[in-house]
């Protein structure tokens, strides 16, 4: 991670300024490194989940955790974790879903979304104006009882019930 041309045994008691200093130049903000390294190891508080930027793109997850014996401080231990990946993974998955939730509320078909139970969870504008109901007018309101006619809701309540049947045979 740190391209360290070292054993672990060989860094074993060393003093980790000298790594720090020698590596601070792999960060974004490397005086901010060294800073923030000092300052951890001087409060011993335990930090979990630290964000760290590389100049190479990477992100990295720091923790540190002082370790206490009989409330005698004897150490402390780094975990760095890669987090490159999932932080793109995140940030494509939340592009791509604005761009489809800007597409969807503006398109010209009325669309209603509804929860496992019903509840309209969501409603695109063109829905809106078809049917003269606010979004928050609409937003926790059951269809079948909001939206249906009472033959409709029959009708409704039957394919409904024909696809859980459906479901639960190709389950078996």
């Amino acid at each position: 991670m740190f391209k360290i041309d070292a054993t672990p045994r060989d860094l074993e008691g060393l003093p980790c300024e000298s790594l720090v200093k020698s590596h601070k130049d792999l960060f974004v903000y490397p005086e901010k490194f060294v800073e923030r390294i000092a300052l951890l190891i001087e409060n011993k508080n335990r930090i979990l989940n630290e964000e760290l930027l590389l100049k190479d793109g990477r992100i990295f997850k720091r923790d540190f955790i002082p370790i206490y014996q009989d409330n005698k401080y004897k150490g402390h231990l780094w975990s760095y974790t890669d987090i490159t990946l999932k932080r793109k993974y995140k940030t494509n998955l939340k592009k791509q879903k604005e761009k489809y939730s800007s597409i969807i509320a503006n398109m010209n078909l009325g669309l209603v979304e509804t929860d496992l139970e019903d509840k309209i969870i969501y409603t695109n504008n063109s829905f809106c104006k078809m049917s003269a109901y606010a979004k928050n007018e609409l937003m926790g309101k059951e269809v079948p009882e909001f939206l249906l006619t009472p033959k409709s809701a029959k009708q409704y309540a039957l394919q409904k019930k024909k696809l859980k049947t459906n479901k639960q045979t190709l389950l078996k």
